[in-house]
């Protein structure tokens, strides 16, 4: 990404010096440097998990509830903020086709690129189909740092959608929570549909989703 700024810096100075060229022009090497940035990975810290009690029949949903308003936390999520804010009181909650008293688990994921660069989130669902067990539009949020504040941010992540997040850098102010350079969480929860008719008292576990993440 830096190597193609600096090329296009580069094509810029050179079409200005074939414009003012003349007789006398003179020529001088000049030398440049760059860094690279360390690639942006993705790690899976804790398994989505809908939990027990689902409905059975074809066409049924389940909902697990994680959002910016049902957030696990600015302490949990490493949100440096002024005032810590606890978890959202519906956090993890479902509702639906499933049982409403209950709670799910939402899928934590860590993505871990250079401090203070700004990355691309996207998490993408499972189309409906004939052959598996569930669709799934995926909800969440990411904690987004902002630059030497304490004022770091939750946004708010939709199914497919390409969401923007900065890093943590070295300087991000950590007043309540303890943000980690080159680091931030992703959080995810969302709705399950059935696609088919399901078994009882059967786990199903054998479908996947895909979070890209790039710079």
């Amino acid at each position: 990404m830096k190597a193609n700024v600096l090329q296009k810096s580069l094509i810029t100075a050179s079409l200005l010096v074939g414009l003012s060229a003349t007789a006398n022009a003179a020529e001088e090497p000049m030398s440049f440097s760059f860094e690279t940035i360390v690639d942006v990975s993705i790690a899976e810290l804790q398994a989505l998990d809908f939990g027990e009690d689902l409905a059975i029949t074809s066409n049924t949903n389940c909902t697990l509830l994680v959002s910016t308003t049902a957030n696990p936390g600015s302490v949990a999520a490493r949100q440096g903020l002024g005032t810590a804010l606890p978890a959202g009181t519906t956090y993890q909650t479902r509702t639906g086709d499933c049982d409403n008293n209950g709670t799910g688990t939402a899928g934590i994921y860590t993505v871990t690129g250079a401090p203070g660069v700004d990355v691309t989130v996207t998490v993408n669902p499972i189309a409906p189909a004939g052959d598996i067990d569930f669709s799934f539009l995926p909800t969440g949020v990411a904690v987004n740092y902002v630059l030497d504040t304490g004022d770091d941010t939750l946004v708010d992540i939709a199914s497919g959608a390409d969401t923007d997040i900065r890093l943590a850098a070295a300087g991000d102010v950590s007043l309540t929570g303890s943000p980690i350079p080159g680091q931030t969480y992703v959080y995810v929860g969302g709705t399950l549909t059935a696609q088919r008719t399901l078994t009882a008292g059967t786990t199903y576990n054998t479908q996947t989703f895909i979070i890209d993440v790039v710079y």
